[in-house]
């Protein structure tokens, strides 16, 4: 779908439920609403609130709005850490460049990062917790959080053991070694098998637990609003016209 970028966040999604276009082409929907038509003017693409609904939930998960809200958390996890600690070793250089011999800048510093750190953590689970409505919504984000690291160190073991490989194979092929070695380490096997496992668990657990409930939400958030702006705009029809 070619606007489906429109509806790609929670508070996307309420403004495009405020001002509905098609999907397809982009085509405002106001009267299509308004007068129940079923199929866009323009494209013919189905424009009921209940296909506007499927088509929003029916999106790739990538960019499903509820999912967007929970994935945040990951960013702020691993990403925003790493920023932290750049930020300090940079302002601590140049402290101690400007002969400033006692470490309390630093540890200031440091406390600024977690402190920093720690309302990024928040907003992620502010976010979360408004898009469900719930503390369902905190409980997936802690569930996608930790699959999601899990998921990761399963993609880093079979980065080590392929590493691994290419070093065996590297050895055999300039220094004449028994390329047998391969299937006598077993803890590399052990660390590609278990590698694998969590890659493959991981993944089924995030579409039933976490991808399958968003669609579930992202339909609801959807109908809900859809239907109120359709209520809202027949609530003014008829002042309209009374008008003309």
């Amino acid at each position: 779908m070619k606007h489906t970028s429109k509806a790609s966040s929670y508070r996307k999604l309420q403004k495009f439920c405020r001002q509905p276009t098609c999907l397809k082409c982009g085509y405002d929907l106001r009267v299509q609403l308004l007068k129940r038509h079923e199929h866009c003017p323009e494209c013919g693409q189905a424009c009921h609130i209940d296909d506007l609904a499927d088509q929003i939930a029916g999106q790739p998960w990538q960019s499903l709005p509820v999912v967007s809200e929970l994935f945040t958390g990951l960013i702020t996890l691993l990403a925003l850490p790493f920023g932290i600690a750049g930020v300090i070793m940079v302002l601590s250089s140049i402290i101690y460049n400007l002969d400033i011999e006692s470490g309390k800048p630093t540890i200031v510093l440091v406390v600024l990062g977690v402190v920093v750190w720690l309302l990024g953590l928040w907003g992620s689970i502010k976010s979360a917790y408004q898009a469900f409505g719930s503390l369902k919504g905190v409980l997936l984000w802690c569930l996608l959080q930790v699959l999601l690291l899990l998921y990761l160190l399963s993609v880093l073991m079979v980065g080590l053991w392929c590493l691994w490989l290419l070093v065996v194979f590297l050895n055999a092929v300039f220094k004449d070694a028994n390329f047998r070695t391969i299937t006598s380490a077993g803890w590399a096997q052990v660390i590609l098998l278990i590698g694998v496992c969590v890659w493959i668990a991981c993944k089924i657990l995030i579409s039933r637990l976490v991808i399958e409930p968003s669609r579930k939400r992202c339909r609801e958030l959807s109908m809900q609003w859809l239907s109120e702006y359709q209520a809202s705009l027949e609530s003014q029809e008829p002042s309209n016209t009374s008008n003309v």
